[in-house]
């Protein structure tokens, strides 16, 4: 029969690591470091690399710690500050390829750089939406004729403004002898 060694003690430490899980590496003098690393310009991943932690610890921290969180904060804007003292210098710069700034502005800030539209109906109302079941029957014949079609000549299917109060229509043309198509608006 084998023998087996007693086990060993187990540490103050090793009990705090297993009831507490990892211990962390967040120190306060991080809030400081944080706001000067985004005052270059860094994004998060680089913010996260120069501490050596993934996106999830530096969650973590900002959940954890009220300071972190408005470090981080400040940080937004700070890194957004830069980068748009580079568009401005490339104003009036030589060389600058602004296609490629403004790309990465709508990466990084989408709240500010991202064009939005707003989609509204007639007199801004909301857009209305109705189900006619006698042309949605047509169209389907429309369609399947045209999927089943011998001639296989080309077929143009749009869908686009109407004639309609609701100002949404279907247009359907079959470019092929005889064929007719539908116009719904």
């Amino acid at each position: 029969m084998p023998i087996k060694a007693p086990p060993l003690p187990e540490s103050e430490h090793m009990r705090a690591r297993r009831t507490s899980g990892r211990p962390t590496k967040y120190k306060r003098k991080f809030c400081e470091e944080v706001t000067e690393l985004a005052k270059t310009g860094a994004s998060m991943a680089e913010i996260c690399s120069h501490f050596d932690i993934s996106r999830q610890t530096i969650d973590n921290w900002a959940n954890k710690h009220p300071e972190f969180l408005e470090a981080l904060t400040r940080a937004k804007i700070h890194a957004q500050a830069w980068w748009e003292a580079i568009g401005r210098q490339g104003l009036v710069a030589n060389k600058f390829n602004g296609k490629i700034w403004e790309v990465s502005m709508r990466a990084r800030f989408r709240e500010d750089y991202t064009e939005r539209k707003e989609l509204t109906g007639a007199d801004g109302g909301a857009i209305q939406t109705e189900l006619i079941e006698g042309k949605v029957n047509e169209l389907e014949g429309i369609i399947e004729g045209i999927i089943t079609s011998d001639d296989r000549q080309p077929a143009q299917i749009g869908f686009g403004g109407g004639g309609s109060e609701a100002g949404a229509g279907i247009t359907i043309e079959v470019d092929s002898d005889g064929a007719t198509g539908a116009d719904t608006a």
